[in-house]
C-alpha cells in the first residue's frame, strides 16, 4: 500500500527543497557573472589585437606613402634637371608628343 508521509516529514522535505533552490540562484548568478567576466575579457583582448593590427597598417602605409613621396621627388627632380641640361630636346619633345596627341583625339572625333 502507499505509504503516507507525516506532516513533520514532509515540512522538512520542503524546507530542503527550498534550500536547494536558493543555493541554485546563487549559483546560476555567480556563473552568470563569471561568464561575462570572461565575456568581457574576451572583448577586451580582441579589441586590443585589432587596435595593433590597425596601428601596423596604418604605419606601413605611412612608410610607403613616404617611400612613394621620395621617389616621385627624385623623378621630378630628374626631369627637371633633364630639361634644363637639355631645353631644345625637351621643347621638341613636349611639341611632337602634343601633336601625335592631337592628331589621335581629331582622328576619334571625326568618326
Amino acid at each position: 500500500m502507499a505509504e503516507t508521509q507525516s506532516p513533520e516529514n514532509f515540512r522538512e522535505e520542503l524546507q530542503r527543497i527550498k534550500d536547494d533552490l536558493s543555493k541554485l540562484r546563487v549559483d546560476v548568478s555567480e556563473l552568470t557573472g563569471t561568464l561575462r567576466e570572461l565575456g568581457l575579457g574576451k572583448a577586451a583582448n580582441a579589441r586590443r589585437s585589432v587596435e595593433e593590427d590597425l596601428k601596423q597598417a596604418r604605419d606601413e602605409i605611412l612608410r610607403r606613402a613616404s617611400a612613394a613621396q621620395d621617389r616621385a621627388e627624385r623623378a621630378a627632380d630628374s626631369l627637371g634637371s633633364g630639361i634644363g641640361e637639355r631645353p631644345f630636346t625637351s621643347l621638341l619633345t613636349a611639341f611632337g608628343v602634343g601633336f601625335i596627341i592631337a592628331k589621335l583625339l581629331d582622328v576619334r572625333g571625326q568618326r
